[in-house]
C-alpha cells in the first residue's frame, strides 16, 4: 500500500499537525538508548475492528512488537496512537526497527519525527497583502495561516 496522488494533501496535514506537537515528543525520547522518535503512517482509518477483532491501537501495539521482539520495550516505545484522523502511531526505534516496519504490507511510510520550525515572518507578503491593510487586532489574535505545499501542481 504505496500513496497515491490522492494521498499527497492529506500526507502533508499529517506532517503539519505532528510539527506541532514534536517538542513534546521530544521531551520524552531523552532516554540515552539510541531509540530515536519515528512516526509510522499507515493511512486512512479502518472502518471497523482488523479481521482479527483488533481495536486500531492494538494493532499498532502489535505491529510494534513485530518489529522490536521483545514485549517490554515495545510497550515502553510507542509514544502516541493516532486514531481519529488518520492511522498511524509514533514511537522510539532504532533504525532497523523503523527498516522492519517500512517493510510491512499495511504500512505507507516510516520517516524520522523532527522538530520544524515555523516560518511566519512573510506571511502577509506571500498572501500579496499590503502593509497599509487595515488591521483588526480583536479578530488576528489567535489567527494561524496555514498553507502546505504538497509538491503537486494545481492548474
Amino acid at each position: 500500500m504505496k500513496p497515491s496522488g490522492t494521498h499527497l494533501p492529506m500526507l502533508g496535514i499529517l506532517i503539519f499537525n505532528l510539527s506541532q506537537g514534536a517538542l513534546v515528543i521530544n521531551a520524552f525520547t531523552n532516554s540515552g538508548s539510541g531509540r530515536k522518535p519515528y512516526i509510522v503512517y499507515m493511512g486512512e482509518l479502518p472502518d471497523t475492528n482488523d479481521a482479527a477483532g483488533l481495536t486500531t491501537v492494538d494493532s499498532h501495539n502489535s505491529l510494534l512488537l513485530e518489529a522490536i521482539g521483545e514485549e517490554r520495550i515495545a510497550k515502553e516505545s510507542i509514544i502516541h496512537s493516532y486514531t481519529r484522523s488518520f492511522n498511524g502511531f509514533v514511537a522510539r526505534l532504532l533504525p532497523h526497527e523503523a527498516t522492519l516496519l517500512s517493510e510491512k504490507e499495511n504500512v505507507v511510510s516510516v520517516f524520522p519525527n523532527t522538530v520544524r520550525k515555523l516560518h511566519t515572518t512573510r506571511s502577509w507578503d506571500f498572501m500579496g497583502m499590503p502593509v497599509t491593510v487595515t488591521r483588526n487586532e480583536k479578530v488576528e489574535t489567535g489567527l494561524i495561516i496555514g498553507i502546505l505545499d504538497t509538491g503537486e501542481q494545481v492548474l
